[in-house]
Formats: structure tokens, C-alpha cells, sequence
């Protein structure tokens, strides 16, 4: 088969492989030097920790988050929750107050008393940054009124947060998985936390998830905080690459003590706004995102030339070639939160990623930003 191969095919199908090997190789060895950082077990460290839970409209979720959190195994005198109220108009506001009578930790702020003049402070940025300023944390942990968290969530990132050297810890959100659709995206979550990991393990930060991270009020307050940081749809990436501009020390730890866990999209709509929300922000990654782009395009091309040419093993081989670079990349993960069930659902996944990546190109055509039911101007970074 190869000897009837011209050469200009080769070239295609060779550039293929060695582009998308070569990253999955820098994936691979980054994520594998983050997972090389052990958490010690002796430390008992208890700085006191306060939990920021913005919250637009959460009626159906935020009773389930504030319970879990509060159900910790650190000590209740040791922390704090602070839901940020963005304006909600349901029950949201109600459930949070009649759940303060039975929690004394449990603070409610709301976005609405607070006058901001930054433009950088819109949407989530501002919520966030209101419940900063009012938190009394040494240590900041965010997350969102979808999410639960582990009951060993806050005691696990105080071990992690002792060393004096880190300033900002981001983890591993999975996703609840009622159907198939749920654990494709599952499958897809676990996936882009092991390449945002293995970016910091490689010194080249590519993301986080701002449902679950752990960072210094000291050094919040170092950069400036979201009023310093110019408005992006991606907060979670731009307080990241912030973090990564001073001399602290990132730490992406992939521990199931430390997991969230969120609802996954419900509808395939929902689940393009949420793509189209990220793809929009991953453009402040420049040259990273370019490559990153021009190896999955060339993956893609050499598949596409493959069909063109009725060469359906090769194309059948290229797909395999993805599947088990993918692996080598997610499966460790899933191994350390013990959710290599998810796996199975792989064969499935697979051409869902390749397919995802094509079409994303024509997200960036949109001009603005679905973002809890308000717009955001792409080009301007505004609320319409």
C-alpha cells in the first residue's frame, strides 16, 4: 500500500502523524509531571478558607452545592461561604437565606449593592470579584451553584496550599452522566483537565475551570484581582495567565479528594454556546492556541485525503492513531478518579472530538458571547 502512495501523500499523511504525535508526547509529559506531585499526608494545615459561589438564577442547584460544602471534614470554624447573588430573579435568593438560619458560616452578597466603574468587572468577573472583597479567607476556593464538591475538598487543597511556593491551584471538574450524551462530555471534561494540567507542567498555561479552584487571597490581591485583569468570557484563563505572569508557583493536581462535580449540558444547543464560549476565550492564548489548531487540523487533513483517495484503512488507521494518542493523554486521569468506566464510551467520543474540531473554526464568526443568559460583544468585551 505504501509503495502506491505518491509522495505528496506521504508528506500529508506524514506531517499528520508527527504533528499530532508530537503534542500528544508534550501532553503526555506534562500531565505526568504535574501527577509526580504528591500531596503530603502529615501536613494538618487549617488556614481559614473562604468558598466564593457566584450564583445567577440556581434555584434548582444551590441548596445541593451549599450542603456539600458544608458538609466538609474541615473544621465549620475554619471557613466560610459566600454566595454572590448576580441579580437572580427565581428562588435563588430565598433558598440561600433560609438556609443561613441553619448555617452561620454561610454569608449572602449581592451584586446589586455594589457599584463598579472597571469595565473588566462584568458578568462573573464582577460577581467573583464582589465576594473577594468581602471574603476574610488567607485562601480563596471558588466554584459555581451547579457544582458539589468532596467532603474532603477544602482539607486536600489546605494541604496542597501549605507549600508557601503556590499561589493558585486549579483541579479536576467531572460531570454527572444521566445518558450517553452526559458521559461523552464527561469523557470530554476529563480530557481538557489533563491538557490544562499538562500545560502547567509544561510551563505553558492553557486553561483551567473556574468551578474548581483554590488560590491565594494575597495573591489576588497581588495582581490586582478582575478589576486589573481585562474582561474575558474565559475568566478561569485569564486569572490563570495572570497568576502565571508573577513568581508563584501553579499547581494542577488531579486528586479525587479534590473533584467537583457539575451538570453537563442538556441540550446540543447549550452545548455549542458553552463551545462557542470557550472558543472565544481560548483565543487570548495567541501562538498556543495556533498550534494547538494546526495539529488537529493536520490530523484532520490527513484524514480527509485518506477518504478522498478511497483509502479506508488509512483513514480507519488515523482515527485509531487519535483514539489511542487520546488515551495515552485522559486515561491516567480517569484512573486517579476512578472513572475509567468512562472509557467504554471512548469509541464513541472519539469521533465527536473530531467532529467538534471541525466545526469550531465557525464559532469565531459569531459576535457575541451567550454567558447566563446575558451577551457579551466578542469584540469589545461589553455587556449589550
Amino acid at each position: 500500500m505504501i509503495e502506491s502512495l505518491s509522495l505528496p501523500l506521504l508528506v500529508i499523511y506524514i506531517t499528520a502523524l508527527l504533528l499530532y504525535g508530537v503534542r500528544t508526547i508534550l501532553f503526555v509529559v506534562g500531565a505526568m509531571r504535574e501527577r509526580l506531585y504528591v500531596i503530603d499526608e502529615r501536613i494538618d494545615s487549617r488556614p481559614f478558607i473562604s468558598v466564593i459561589v457566584p450564583a445567577r438564577n440556581e434555584e434548582q442547584n444551590i441548596e445541593q452545592c451549599i450542603r456539600s460544602i458544608m458538609e466538609s471534614t474541615y473544621p465549620p470554624e475554619c471557613f466560610e461561604v459566600i454566595v454572590v447573588n448576580d441579580q437572580s430573579d427565581d428562588a435563588t435568593v430565598e433558598i440561600v437565606e433560609r438556609l443561613q438560619q441553619q448555617y452561620r458560616s454561610l454569608r449572602l452578597v449581592h451584586t446589586a449593592d455594589y457599584a463598579t466603574s472597571a469595565p473588566s468587572l462584568r458578568g462573573k468577573p464582577r460577581a467573583l470579584h464582589i465576594g473577594i472583597q468581602q471574603a476574610g479567607g488567607e485562601l480563596l476556593m471558588m466554584t459555581d451553584a451547579d457544582c458539589t464538591v468532596e467532603s474532603a475538598w477544602l482539607t486536600t487543597a489546605a494541604k496542597v496550599l501549605s507549600d508557601n511556593r503556590v499561589g493558585m491551584m486549579p483541579s479536576f471538574t467531572v460531570i454527572n452522566q444521566p445518558n450517553i450524551f452526559a458521559r461523552v462530555q464527561g469523557l470530554m471534561w476529563v480530557f481538557n483537565h489533563t491538557m490544562a494540567s499538562a500545560g502547567v507542567g509544561i510551563r505553558q498555561p492553557l486553561g483551567c475551570f473556574g468551578n474548581n479552584i483554590t488560590l491565594r487571597k494575597s495573591v489576588y490581591d497581588e495582581i490586582g484581582g478582575y478589576e486589573n485583569i481585562p474582561f474575558s468570557v474565559t475568566e478561569d484563563l485569564a486569572l490563570l495567565q495572570a497568576v502565571a505572569r508573577t513568581a508563584w508557583r501553579i499547581r494542577y493536581v488531579c486528586d479525587r479528594r479534590l473533584k467537583v462535580t457539575t451538570q453537563p449540558c442538556q441540550t446540543f444547543i447549550e452545548f455549542l454556546r458553552q463551545q462557542h464560549r470557550w472558543a472565544t476565550g481560548g483565543k487570548a492564548l495567541g501562538w498556543r492556541a495556533t498550534i494547538f489548531v494546526l495539529s488537529s487540523t493536520a490530523l484532520w487533513l490527513g484524514i480527509a485525503t485518506a477518504a478522498w483517495q478511497g483509502e479506508w484503512i488509512v483513514t480507519a488507521g488515523f482515527v485509531f492513531f487519535r483514539w489511542i494518542c487520546d488515551m495515552l493523554v485522559y486515561y491516567p486521569s480517569l484512573r486517579e478518579l476512578r472513572m475509567t468506566y468512562l472509557q467504554r464510551w471512548s469509541v464513541i467520543a472519539t469521533p465527536f472530538f473530531l467532529l467538534l474540531e471541525l466545526i469550531s473554526p465557525f464559532f469565531l464568526l459569531k459576535t457575541s458571547v451567550v454567558w447566563k443568559g446575558r451577551n457579551h460583544s466578542v469584540s469589545q468585551g461589553a455587556q449589550l
